[in-house]
C-alpha cells in the first residue's frame, strides 16, 4: 500500500499578493475632507449669516426711515393746503385754487393734487380735465392712519401703490370742503434698490475676503 498521500488541488480564495491588498484598502478608505477646507467652509457660511442678519435689519430701518419721510411730507403738503383753501372755495376763487393745487403737486413725488367743495365736486385738481366733475374715491388698499382731520392709506393707482392724504378743509368749524393728495412711493423701491446692490456686493466680499482668510490659516 502507498503510504504517500495523494495531493489535493486546494480550492478555497486565491491568495492576493501584498500589492493586490494595499490596492483594496486605498479603495475601501473614504475620503477624508481636508480641515482647512472645513473651515473655510465654516467661516463661509458664519459670515453670510451675520451679513443677512444685519443685511435685513439696516433694510427695514431704510425703509421705515424713507417712509416716514413721505409721510411727514404729505402730511405737511396736505396740512397746508388745507389751511389755505377755505376763503377760497367760499370765495368761489377757481384761480386761485388751481394755483394752490399746482403749487403743491409741483413737488416730484406728487402724482396728483385735488380740492373739493362741501358737495365733493372736484374745484381743482392736477388733471384738468377732472375739474368740475364728482369726487370718486380712489381703489383704497390699506388703511395707514385714520385721525380726527388726516386720514393716511395706500391707493392702487394706474398699476402703483401710493401714499394718500385726505384732509377736510374747515371754516369756522363748518366742513367747506377737503384736500386730497397722492405721493409716489417710487423713490423709495428705488433707495431700497440700490441698497440691495450694495448689500450684495458687500456681501461676495466679504465671503471672497473670510475664504482667503480661511484658506491662510
Amino acid at each position: 500500500m502507498d503510504r504517500r498521500k495523494k495531493q489535493v488541488p486546494f480550492e478555497g480564495p486565491e491568495k492576493r499578493s501584498g500589492k493586490d491588498r494595499r490596492a483594496g484598502e486605498r479603495r475601501t478608505k473614504k475620503a477624508r475632507i481636508p480641515i482647512f477646507l472645513k473651515l473655510a467652509i465654516m467661516s463661509t457660511l458664519l459670515i453670510c449669516l451675520v451679513i443677512a442678519t444685519i443685511s435685513f435689519s439696516i433694510l427695514r430701518h431704510q425703509e421705515n426711515q424713507f417712509t416716514t419721510q413721505l409721510m411727514d411730507l404729505g402730511e405737511s403738503l396736505v396740512r397746508t393746503a388745507s389751511n389755505s383753501a377755505p376763503d377760497k372755495i367760499l370765495g368761489e376763487e377757481d384761480l386761485a385754487l388751481f394755483q394752490l393745487v399746482k403749487n403743491v403737486a409741483g413737488n416730484e413725488q406728487v402724482v396728483f393734487a385735488s380740492v373739493t367743495d362741501h358737495r365733493r365736486i372736484i374745484r381743482a385738481h392736477s388733471i384738468i380735465e377732472l375739474v368740475g366733475k364728482p369726487y370718486t374715491p380712489p381703489e383704497e388698499v390699506r388703511l395707514i392712519e385714520a385721525g380726527n382731520d388726516l386720514k393716511t392709506t395706500v391707493i392702487r393707482y394706474r398699476g402703483e401703490d401710493l401714499l394718500y392724504f385726505e384732509m377736510p378743509v374747515v371754516y369756522q368749524k363748518l366742513r367747506v370742503g377737503a384736500v386730497h393728495l397722492a405721493i409716489s412711493q417710487r423713490k423709495i423701491m428705488k433707495n431700497l434698490g440700490e441698497a440691495k446692490i450694495f448689500i450684495l456686493v458687500l456681501t461676495l466680499l466679504m465671503t471672497a475676503l473670510g475664504i482667503l482668510l480661511s484658506l491662510g490659516l
